[in-house]
């Protein structure tokens, strides 16, 4: 729900005036949807977008908000895996220790002679 929360307030705070029904009038819902996923109630993927549009979020939060409502514990591993690669991402992009991104040099293909797929990667 942590998410969700940040991602309503952010969203609201960006409306004039900030509150449920401006919010709701944006992307198409009552003033009581946006009071029920204030209550825990289910946001779709379609709203989640559209709110965080709204509050100038990047799809991070989109994604944590997906994994918090997960019914499942599949469900909880995929959107969680989404969200490591995310991480992973934005750690290698600042690992110099000046924390400027590194230019990383991949290739990846099906090599003559292996087994299979060979990937190569470098920082030249």
């Amino acid at each position: 729900m942590k998410a969700k929360k940040i991602l309503l307030d952010k969203a609201i705070s960006m409306c004039i005036p900030a509150n449920g029904e401006t919010l709701g009038k944006k992307i198409g819902v009552s003033r009581s949807a946006v009071s029920k996923w204030r209550k825990g109630g289910v946001i779709t993927e379609k709203h989640a977008a559209e709110l965080a549009a709204i509050a100038k979020l990047n799809g991070e939060i989109v994604v944590k908000v997906l994994e918090e409502q997960a019914e499942t514990r599949a469900q909880r591993q995929v959107w969680q895996s989404i969200l490591n690669l995310i991480n992973a991402t934005a750690k290698v992009e600042t690992t110099d220790s000046a924390n400027e991104p590194i230019k990383l040099v991949g290739r990846a293909g099906i090599e003559p002679a292996t087994s299979g797929l060979k990937v190569r990667c470098s920082t030249d």
